[in-house]
């Protein structure tokens, strides 16, 4: 190709009119190529701050509830039918976030009680990943468990209110 030709491809690239991107993959089963749902529309999540002192716990909870209502049905619209999601429909879900009242903090895995927990002494997971979520399913796809950890053993959270600039403070002092 000459340098012409490939000048005027480049040029056919950059000009021509861009489409709107979407991309959605739905999660599957594990073990099974069926697709991953809640069985409800509400599920109820179990904070355990675990001895996460940068916020107080009144501060966990309004963040923690925040995040969550981001998936309710009055903030969550997409375009397709009228019936529930289907995977084109009106994808809400409701969280109710509850603090633990103390006492041990449980193990992450699939014992059907979906958990938050602030890890604060180890994260074997990816040094920036600020949370990982372990999603546990049934074989017709029906996820019957999500516990999420959030990194708190080198990330400095702060609270802010929404609009504001401030939202995390990045990495501790001394953590690198």
């Amino acid at each position: 190709m000459t340098r012409s030709a490939m000048a005027a491809a480049a040029l056919v690239l950059v000009l021509a009119p861009t489409l709107p991107g979407s991309a959605y993959v739905r999660a599957t089963a594990q073990n099974s190529p069926l697709p991953a749902f809640w069985a409800a529309s509400c599920e109820i999540v179990t904070i355990y701050t675990n001895g996460f002192t940068t916020m107080t716990t009144d501060e966990v909870a309004k963040l923690i509830a925040a995040a969550a209502h981001a998936w309710s049905p009055e903030l969550v619209t997409c375009p397709g039918s009228a019936e529930p999601d289907a995977g084109s429909g009106h994808p809400s879900f409701e969280i109710i976030t509850q603090l633990s009242a103390g006492g041990r903090v449980p193990a992450v895995g699939p014992d059907g009680n979906n958990v938050l927990i602030f890890q604060t002494n180890n994260w074997d997971y990816y040094a920036d990943a600020i949370a990982l979520t372990h999603r546990s399913t049934d074989p017709s796809g029906r996820i019957f468990d999500a516990d999420i950890e959030v990194n708190a053993t080198s990330l400095d959270f702060r609270m802010g209110e929404p609009g504001s600039e401030l939202r995390t403070g990045g990495r501790r002092p001394g953590s690198d």
